[in-house]
């Protein structure tokens, strides 16, 4: 009985894992034909649930001004929750904002790998 168990629980996540990936990309293609409604829609729920895809994303809208109102301070907030998962590009653009002083102090040797 633990066998099914662990069996349906194993399905539940891989259908999460296929619905997360399919919102994701539903956001890319908003990103690409510039409806960042859309993809805020999409992303602002998944980020706040711990997507760390979806937190670096937020970062890049809200560091450029795409579909919100750019504020450094939110972008930083976010690249560094996905930063703390292991999110390379979060940690990359997190990096690049204190090499160049974007709402933070600018430090070179700044340690955000998390």
């Amino acid at each position: 009985m633990l066998g099914l168990a662990l069996l349906v629980s194993v399905q539940a996540d891989a259908v999460d894992t296929s619905k997360i990936a399919n919102a994701l990309a539903a956001a890319k293609r908003g990103d690409a034909r510039g409806d960042f409604t859309a993809a805020l829609a999409i992303l602002m729920p998944l980020a706040e649930q711990g997507n760390a895809e979806a937190q670096a994303r937020l970062g890049v809208m809200r560091e450029t001004g795409e579909g919100l109102i750019q504020d450094y301070s939110a972008a930083i907030a976010w690249y560094q929750r996905a930063a703390e998962q292991g999110d390379p590009t979060a940690q990359n653009n997190l990096g690049m904002m204190y090499a160049r002083g974007l709402g933070v102090r600018k430090n070179y040797w700044k340690d955000i790998s998390g």
